[in-house]
């Protein structure tokens, strides 16, 4: 991250830097908060997953150490394949922060340890969106302050740890701001929600 942050104030916000080997880690909602670390520690504007794909006794076979059976698609000696949790969590980013958008601004200081992304539109097609993370074991309730947009509807997206009841990128419908662009968000323990603009 210093040595990304040491380019930076040399070349200005013009340097580009990925992530090429992001690593699956446990593939929870800490996957999803190191997403964001990535992105606004260290400055990356490309997160590149390690291994998208993966047959655990091949990896054993070549390797000769057990992988960590975490990727976005894992795939079993029988054939079949199995759509993983990290896939989702990573998706909550993917459809967020597209290429040619703009990382924007955000102040979760005062969230009660949730953090958030979000991400401009910047002129290209792509809606504005903005993804908020509850690593917490607790669900909270956040007020989220919009400003600098023009959209006061957002289609919400969910992904829960464990997955469990259909918690995978789940459309959990549209949350409007009021009047002053603020909107109440209850986000439920160890989840992440995106926010597509209407």
């Amino acid at each position: 991250a210093a040595v990304v942050a040491r380019f930076r104030r040399e070349f200005g916000d013009g340097l580009r830097a990925w992530t090429t080997s992001h690593d699956w880690r446990k593939g929870d909602v800490g996957f999803a908060e190191h997403t964001r670390r990535q992105i606004y520690e260290i400055g990356v504007t490309g997160i590149i997953t390690w291994a998208a794909t993966k047959r655990l006794s091949d990896w054993e076979r070549y390797t000769g150490r057990p992988a960590n059976p975490q990727c976005a698609i894992l795939i079993k000696d029988d054939g079949t394949t199995q759509v993983q949790s990290g896939y989702y969590f990573y998706k909550q980013f993917t459809w967020a922060g597209q290429p040619g958008m703009s990382v924007a601004a955000v102040d979760d200081r005062a969230a009660g340890g949730l953090t958030a992304a979000a991400f401009g539109s910047n002129g290209t097609r792509h809606p504005a969106a903005f993804v908020v993370i509850n690593p917490k074991s607790e669900g909270r309730v956040v007020r989220i302050v919009l400003a600098g947009g023009d959209s006061q509807e957002f289609q919400a997206f969910r992904t829960c740890d464990g997955l469990a009841e259909g918690e995978a990128f789940k459309n959990i419908g549209i949350h409007s701001a009021d009047a002053t662009g603020a909107m109440l968000y209850h986000a439920p323990a160890k989840s992440a929600t995106t926010f597509l603009a209407k």
